[in-house]
Protein backbone atom coordinates (compact mmCIF):
# COMPACT_ATOMS: atom_id res chain seq x y z
CA UNK A 1 0.00 0.00 0.00
CA UNK A 2 1.20 3.29 -0.95
CA UNK A 3 1.54 5.83 1.90
CA UNK A 4 0.61 9.01 1.14
CA UNK A 5 2.69 12.21 1.82
CA UNK A 6 1.12 15.08 3.54
CA UNK A 7 0.95 18.50 1.14
CA UNK A 8 0.50 21.72 2.68
CA UNK A 9 -0.63 23.07 -0.98
CA UNK A 10 -4.17 22.98 -0.52
CA UNK A 11 -4.39 24.66 2.90
CA UNK A 12 -2.52 27.23 1.14
CA UNK A 13 -5.08 27.91 -1.64
CA UNK A 14 -7.74 28.05 1.01
CA UNK A 15 -6.14 30.15 3.36
CA UNK A 16 -5.03 33.02 0.14
CA UNK A 17 -9.08 32.65 -0.45
CA UNK A 18 -9.97 32.91 3.22
CA UNK A 19 -7.84 36.08 3.35
CA UNK A 20 -9.20 37.84 -0.23
CA UNK A 21 -12.64 37.19 1.38
CA UNK A 22 -11.58 38.92 4.83
CA UNK A 23 -9.78 41.85 2.61
CA UNK A 24 -13.22 42.62 0.57
CA UNK A 25 -14.85 42.42 3.50
CA UNK A 26 -13.00 44.79 5.73
CA UNK A 27 -12.39 47.36 2.42
CA UNK A 28 -16.28 48.09 3.18
CA UNK A 29 -16.60 47.37 6.85
CA UNK A 30 -13.79 49.42 8.23
CA UNK A 31 -16.51 52.73 7.12
CA UNK A 32 -18.97 50.86 9.38
CA UNK A 33 -19.64 49.73 12.99
CA UNK A 34 -16.84 50.11 15.74
CA UNK A 35 -13.77 50.45 13.21
CA UNK A 36 -14.55 54.32 12.26
CA UNK A 37 -14.18 55.37 15.94
CA UNK A 38 -11.23 53.86 16.40
CA UNK A 39 -9.98 55.32 13.54
CA UNK A 40 -10.81 58.67 14.90
CA UNK A 41 -8.60 57.78 17.83
CA UNK A 42 -5.81 56.81 15.51
CA UNK A 43 -6.14 60.25 14.01
CA UNK A 44 -5.80 62.13 17.36
CA UNK A 45 -2.53 60.11 18.66
CA UNK A 46 0.73 61.31 17.86
CA UNK A 47 -0.12 63.64 14.79
CA UNK A 48 -3.20 64.83 15.33
CA UNK A 49 -5.60 64.98 12.48
CA UNK A 50 -8.66 65.38 14.29
CA UNK A 51 -8.75 67.17 17.68
CA UNK A 52 -8.69 64.73 20.80
CA UNK A 53 -11.69 66.24 22.62
CA UNK A 54 -14.06 65.53 19.75
CA UNK A 55 -17.44 63.78 19.98
CA UNK A 56 -17.76 60.45 19.11
CA UNK A 57 -14.06 59.42 20.27
CA UNK A 58 -14.22 56.27 22.50
CA UNK A 59 -12.20 58.23 24.92
CA UNK A 60 -11.59 54.73 26.61
CA UNK A 61 -10.16 52.89 24.08
CA UNK A 62 -7.13 55.88 24.80
CA UNK A 63 -6.17 53.28 27.49
CA UNK A 64 -5.40 50.38 25.33
CA UNK A 65 -3.60 52.71 22.39
CA UNK A 66 -1.49 49.39 20.40
CA UNK A 67 -3.80 48.93 17.37
CA UNK A 68 -4.17 52.74 16.77
CA UNK A 69 -0.80 52.89 17.50
CA UNK A 70 0.13 50.69 14.73
CA UNK A 71 -3.05 52.04 12.52
CA UNK A 72 -1.35 55.68 13.08
CA UNK A 73 1.75 54.16 11.56
CA UNK A 74 0.70 52.52 8.37
CA UNK A 75 -1.35 55.36 7.50
CA UNK A 76 2.07 57.81 7.49
CA UNK A 77 4.69 55.02 6.41
CA UNK A 78 2.33 53.67 3.55
CA UNK A 79 0.94 57.19 2.93
CA UNK A 80 -2.81 55.45 3.22
CA UNK A 81 -5.81 57.17 4.45
CA UNK A 82 -7.09 55.69 7.68
CA UNK A 83 -9.60 53.21 6.03
CA UNK A 84 -7.36 51.80 3.90
CA UNK A 85 -5.11 51.24 6.55
CA UNK A 86 -7.29 50.05 9.36
CA UNK A 87 -8.53 46.97 6.03
CA UNK A 88 -4.78 46.10 5.98
CA UNK A 89 -4.72 45.73 9.40
CA UNK A 90 -7.38 43.73 10.23
CA UNK A 91 -6.85 41.47 7.36
CA UNK A 92 -3.08 40.44 8.13
CA UNK A 93 -4.57 39.42 11.34
CA UNK A 94 -6.87 36.81 10.00
CA UNK A 95 -4.02 34.80 8.24
CA UNK A 96 -2.09 34.85 11.70
CA UNK A 97 -4.54 34.33 13.17
CA UNK A 98 -4.99 30.71 11.28
CA UNK A 99 -1.18 30.04 11.51
CA UNK A 100 -1.38 30.52 15.32
CA UNK A 101 -4.03 28.39 15.78
CA UNK A 102 -2.18 25.64 13.45
CA UNK A 103 0.84 26.27 15.53
CA UNK A 104 -1.13 25.86 18.79
CA UNK A 105 -2.73 22.60 17.35
CA UNK A 106 0.42 21.10 16.39
CA UNK A 107 2.31 21.82 20.05
CA UNK A 108 -0.98 19.84 21.48
CA UNK A 109 -1.19 16.77 18.88
CA UNK A 110 2.55 16.99 17.95
CA UNK A 111 4.39 16.60 14.25
CA UNK A 112 1.87 13.32 13.58
CA UNK A 113 1.21 13.53 9.48
CA UNK A 114 -1.94 11.17 10.60
CA UNK A 115 -3.34 14.85 12.53
CA UNK A 116 -2.11 17.53 9.75
CA UNK A 117 -4.85 17.45 7.91
CA UNK A 118 -7.46 18.17 10.67
CA UNK A 119 -5.29 20.72 12.18
CA UNK A 120 -5.41 22.73 8.80
CA UNK A 121 -9.36 22.47 8.45
CA UNK A 122 -9.72 23.48 12.68
CA UNK A 123 -7.39 26.57 12.10
CA UNK A 124 -8.95 27.84 8.73
CA UNK A 125 -12.30 26.80 10.17
CA UNK A 126 -10.94 29.02 13.86
CA UNK A 127 -11.55 32.51 12.21
CA UNK A 128 -14.83 31.64 10.49
CA UNK A 129 -17.17 29.85 13.20
CA UNK A 130 -20.09 31.72 14.59
CA UNK A 131 -22.96 29.88 17.19
CA UNK A 132 -24.86 27.12 16.18
CA UNK A 133 -27.97 29.02 15.27
CA UNK A 134 -31.29 27.18 15.77
CA UNK A 135 -34.75 27.47 17.52
CA UNK A 136 -32.91 27.78 21.13
CA UNK A 137 -32.00 31.32 20.21
CA UNK A 138 -34.91 32.45 18.20
CA UNK A 139 -32.50 31.26 14.94
CA UNK A 140 -29.79 34.65 15.61
CA UNK A 141 -26.41 35.34 14.71
CA UNK A 142 -24.95 37.65 17.16
CA UNK A 143 -27.81 39.20 19.02
CA UNK A 144 -27.78 38.81 22.91
CA UNK A 145 -25.29 35.81 22.96
CA UNK A 146 -22.66 37.19 20.71
CA UNK A 147 -20.13 34.51 19.40
CA UNK A 148 -16.62 33.46 19.11
CA UNK A 149 -15.56 35.91 15.76
CA UNK A 150 -17.25 39.42 15.88
CA UNK A 151 -16.23 40.57 12.58
CA UNK A 152 -17.03 44.03 13.50
CA UNK A 153 -14.70 44.59 16.41
CA UNK A 154 -11.21 45.59 15.09
CA UNK A 155 -9.14 45.36 18.74
CA UNK A 156 -10.89 42.32 19.53
CA UNK A 157 -9.55 40.53 15.95
CA UNK A 158 -6.31 43.08 16.56
CA UNK A 159 -5.61 41.25 19.71
CA UNK A 160 -6.33 37.59 18.96
CA UNK A 161 -2.84 36.46 17.56
CA UNK A 162 -1.18 38.58 20.31
CA UNK A 163 -3.33 36.71 22.89
CA UNK A 164 -1.98 32.90 21.30
CA UNK A 165 1.27 33.90 21.81
CA UNK A 166 1.17 34.92 25.24
CA UNK A 167 -1.02 31.37 25.85
CA UNK A 168 1.68 29.54 23.52
CA UNK A 169 3.95 30.70 25.19
CA UNK A 170 2.61 29.88 28.61
CA UNK A 171 2.30 26.36 27.95
CA UNK A 172 6.24 26.03 26.56
CA UNK A 173 7.17 27.62 30.13
CA UNK A 174 5.28 24.69 31.53
CA UNK A 175 6.40 22.04 29.15
CA UNK A 176 10.11 23.41 29.42
CA UNK A 177 10.19 24.54 33.13
CA UNK A 178 13.74 24.02 34.42
CA UNK A 179 15.39 23.69 30.64
CA UNK A 180 17.51 26.46 29.18
CA UNK A 181 14.89 27.88 26.59
CA UNK A 182 12.14 28.10 29.75
CA UNK A 183 13.54 32.13 30.44
CA UNK A 184 13.17 32.81 26.78
CA UNK A 185 9.74 31.31 26.75
CA UNK A 186 9.26 33.54 30.26
CA UNK A 187 10.40 36.65 28.58
CA UNK A 188 8.02 36.18 25.60
CA UNK A 189 5.07 35.32 27.73
CA UNK A 190 6.01 38.50 29.46
CA UNK A 191 5.94 40.79 26.58
CA UNK A 192 3.38 39.22 24.62
CA UNK A 193 0.71 39.34 27.41
CA UNK A 194 1.70 43.07 27.84
CA UNK A 195 1.05 44.09 24.29
CA UNK A 196 -2.02 41.93 24.61
CA UNK A 197 -3.15 44.67 27.20
CA UNK A 198 -2.31 47.69 26.02
CA UNK A 199 -3.97 46.36 22.83
CA UNK A 200 -6.98 45.33 24.52
CA UNK A 201 -7.26 44.08 28.02
CA UNK A 202 -10.09 41.83 27.34
CA UNK A 203 -7.94 39.17 26.41
CA UNK A 204 -5.94 39.26 29.85
CA UNK A 205 -9.10 39.73 31.57
CA UNK A 206 -10.27 36.01 31.74
CA UNK A 207 -6.96 34.16 30.50
CA UNK A 208 -4.69 35.85 33.05
CA UNK A 209 -6.53 34.78 35.76
CA UNK A 210 -7.42 31.45 34.29
CA UNK A 211 -3.51 31.29 34.07
CA UNK A 212 -2.88 31.85 37.81
CA UNK A 213 -5.37 29.52 38.65
CA UNK A 214 -3.55 26.75 36.86
CA UNK A 215 0.06 28.34 38.09
CA UNK A 216 -1.36 27.47 41.94
CA UNK A 217 -2.38 24.13 40.78
CA UNK A 218 0.90 23.90 39.19
CA UNK A 219 3.05 24.82 42.59
CA UNK A 220 0.36 22.58 44.79
CA UNK A 221 0.99 19.63 42.84
CA UNK A 222 4.52 19.85 41.76
CA UNK A 223 5.87 21.30 44.72
CA UNK A 224 7.48 24.32 42.95
CA UNK A 225 6.83 27.57 44.43
CA UNK A 226 9.80 29.32 42.15
CA UNK A 227 7.49 28.60 38.92
CA UNK A 228 4.94 30.38 40.83
CA UNK A 229 7.11 33.30 41.89
CA UNK A 230 8.80 33.44 38.20
CA UNK A 231 5.29 33.67 36.80
CA UNK A 232 4.12 36.16 38.78
CA UNK A 233 6.90 38.58 38.10
CA UNK A 234 6.07 37.75 34.24
CA UNK A 235 2.83 38.86 34.79
CA UNK A 236 3.65 41.78 36.86
CA UNK A 237 3.76 44.90 33.88
CA UNK A 238 0.56 43.48 32.53
CA UNK A 239 -1.04 43.87 36.02
CA UNK A 240 0.39 46.99 36.45
CA UNK A 241 -0.86 48.55 32.98
CA UNK A 242 -4.40 46.62 33.87
CA UNK A 243 -4.34 48.85 37.00
CA UNK A 244 -3.07 51.88 34.97
CA UNK A 245 -5.87 51.54 32.49
CA UNK A 246 -8.61 50.94 35.44
CA UNK A 247 -7.55 54.39 36.71
CA UNK A 248 -7.43 56.15 33.90
CA UNK A 249 -10.38 54.90 32.65
CA UNK A 250 -12.32 55.75 36.14
CA UNK A 251 -11.21 59.45 35.99
CA UNK A 252 -11.66 60.37 32.35
CA UNK A 253 -14.52 58.33 31.23
CA UNK A 254 -17.99 56.62 32.86
CA UNK A 255 -17.11 52.92 30.79
CA UNK A 256 -16.03 51.22 34.22
CA UNK A 257 -19.13 52.01 35.76
CA UNK A 258 -20.44 48.44 36.52
CA UNK A 259 -23.73 47.21 37.04
CA UNK A 260 -23.74 43.17 38.90
CA UNK A 261 -26.62 41.25 37.94
CA UNK A 262 -28.03 38.19 36.04
CA UNK A 263 -28.29 38.66 32.32
CA UNK A 264 -25.30 41.30 32.38
CA UNK A 265 -26.31 43.84 29.06
CA UNK A 266 -27.91 41.57 27.57
CA UNK A 267 -31.04 41.41 30.20
CA UNK A 268 -31.67 37.46 29.34
CA UNK A 269 -33.63 35.83 32.01
CA UNK A 270 -31.48 32.34 33.63
CA UNK A 271 -33.57 30.03 31.31
CA UNK A 272 -32.31 32.24 28.27
CA UNK A 273 -28.66 32.14 29.42
CA UNK A 274 -28.75 28.53 29.29
CA UNK A 275 -30.22 28.13 25.70
CA UNK A 276 -27.60 31.16 24.59
CA UNK A 277 -24.35 28.92 26.47
CA UNK A 278 -25.67 25.97 24.11
CA UNK A 279 -25.27 27.37 21.29
CA UNK A 280 -22.82 29.32 21.45
CA UNK A 281 -20.38 26.77 22.79
CA UNK A 282 -21.73 23.46 22.17
CA UNK A 283 -18.88 21.26 21.08
CA UNK A 284 -17.30 22.27 24.67
CA UNK A 285 -20.43 20.89 25.85
CA UNK A 286 -20.34 18.04 24.38
CA UNK A 287 -16.86 17.41 24.50
CA UNK A 288 -16.38 17.72 28.28
CA UNK A 289 -14.13 15.64 29.74
CA UNK A 290 -12.83 15.98 34.02
CA UNK A 291 -9.70 14.16 32.99
CA UNK A 292 -8.59 16.76 31.03
CA UNK A 293 -8.82 19.04 32.71
CA UNK A 294 -6.18 17.21 35.19
CA UNK A 295 -4.09 16.00 32.27
CA UNK A 296 -3.35 19.09 29.71
CA UNK A 297 -2.63 22.63 30.55
CA UNK A 298 -4.25 23.87 27.77
CA UNK A 299 -7.33 22.32 28.17
CA UNK A 300 -7.20 23.37 31.53
CA UNK A 301 -6.87 27.37 31.03
CA UNK A 302 -9.15 27.38 28.04
CA UNK A 303 -12.27 25.75 29.71
CA UNK A 304 -11.24 27.90 32.56
CA UNK A 305 -11.19 31.20 31.12
CA UNK A 306 -14.68 30.09 29.42
CA UNK A 307 -16.42 29.88 33.12
CA UNK A 308 -14.63 33.37 33.53
CA UNK A 309 -15.80 34.68 30.55
CA UNK A 310 -19.45 33.61 31.02
CA UNK A 311 -19.79 35.04 34.39
CA UNK A 312 -18.30 38.44 33.57
CA UNK A 313 -20.48 38.14 30.26
CA UNK A 314 -23.81 37.15 31.97
CA UNK A 315 -23.08 39.34 35.10
CA UNK A 316 -21.41 42.39 34.59
CA UNK A 317 -23.26 45.11 32.53
CA UNK A 318 -21.45 49.08 31.70
CA UNK A 319 -24.50 49.22 29.38
CA UNK A 320 -25.69 48.67 25.80
CA UNK A 321 -22.07 48.34 24.54
CA UNK A 322 -21.24 44.76 26.25
CA UNK A 323 -17.95 45.68 26.58
CA UNK A 324 -17.50 42.37 29.15
CA UNK A 325 -18.59 40.24 26.31
CA UNK A 326 -15.04 40.05 24.21
CA UNK A 327 -13.01 38.15 26.65
CA UNK A 328 -16.20 35.51 26.58
CA UNK A 329 -15.79 35.67 22.75
CA UNK A 330 -12.07 34.99 22.96
CA UNK A 331 -12.64 32.25 25.45
CA UNK A 332 -15.32 30.70 23.53
CA UNK A 333 -13.28 30.32 20.27
CA UNK A 334 -9.95 29.30 22.04
CA UNK A 335 -11.79 26.52 24.00
CA UNK A 336 -13.66 24.80 21.03
CA UNK A 337 -10.60 24.86 18.69
CA UNK A 338 -8.69 22.83 21.96
CA UNK A 339 -11.46 20.72 22.91
CA UNK A 340 -11.89 19.75 18.95
CA UNK A 341 -8.30 19.13 18.94
CA UNK A 342 -7.91 17.02 21.67
CA UNK A 343 -9.75 14.82 20.39
CA UNK A 344 -7.34 13.36 17.75
CA UNK A 345 -4.98 13.04 20.41
CA UNK A 346 -6.03 9.61 21.93
CA UNK A 347 -7.71 7.14 19.60
CA UNK A 348 -11.35 6.95 19.80
CA UNK A 349 -12.48 4.06 22.41
CA UNK A 350 -15.88 3.30 22.36
CA UNK A 351 -18.74 3.39 20.26
CA UNK A 352 -20.19 6.64 23.12
CA UNK A 353 -16.89 8.52 22.52
CA UNK A 354 -16.62 8.20 18.59
CA UNK A 355 -20.15 9.17 18.22
CA UNK A 356 -19.88 12.01 20.25
CA UNK A 357 -16.62 12.96 18.85
CA UNK A 358 -18.31 12.80 15.03
CA UNK A 359 -21.36 14.70 16.65
CA UNK A 360 -18.98 17.39 17.87
CA UNK A 361 -17.08 17.48 14.38
CA UNK A 362 -20.49 17.87 12.55
CA UNK A 363 -21.80 21.35 15.00
CA UNK A 364 -18.73 22.72 14.39
CA UNK A 365 -18.99 22.28 10.52
CA UNK A 366 -22.61 23.77 10.68
CA UNK A 367 -20.87 26.69 13.50
CA UNK A 368 -18.71 27.41 10.36
CA UNK A 369 -21.50 27.90 7.67
CA UNK A 370 -23.38 29.50 9.93
CA UNK A 371 -20.29 31.88 10.01
CA UNK A 372 -19.97 32.38 6.50
CA UNK A 373 -23.74 33.59 6.37
CA UNK A 374 -23.31 35.65 8.95
CA UNK A 375 -19.89 37.28 7.33
CA UNK A 376 -22.07 37.65 3.86
CA UNK A 377 -25.10 38.95 5.60
CA UNK A 378 -23.57 41.81 7.43
CA UNK A 379 -21.71 42.59 4.42
CA UNK A 380 -24.60 43.08 2.39
CA UNK A 381 -26.50 44.61 5.15
CA UNK A 382 -23.63 46.61 7.28
CA UNK A 383 -25.64 45.53 10.57
CA UNK A 384 -24.13 42.96 13.06
CA UNK A 385 -26.46 42.58 16.08
CA UNK A 386 -28.99 40.25 14.45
Amino acid sequence: MIKREYNTRWFYVCLLVITCIFCVFFVKFVNYSDTPLHSLVAKSIFFKDTDFNAGGIPRHAFAYPVYHIVQKLVHLILRLDYETSAAIILTASIPVSIFLYRKLMRMILGESSRNKYFIDLLALGSVLFEVARCWLNDWRFYQYQCGPNPFHNPTILFVRPIGLISLMSFLSCIQKYKQKEYYRNVVIFSVSMLISVGAKPSFALVFLPAMGIYTIYYMIHNREIRFGVVAFIAVLPSLVLLVGQQLWVTGQTTALDVQVGFGGFTGLNPYQVILASLVTFPTVIILFRFRLLKKEPVYFICITALMIGWIQMFWFSNGPAGDFSWGYDLAVQAATVVALALTAKEEMSGRGRIILNYTAYAVFLYQVITGIIYLWTIYNTTMFWI
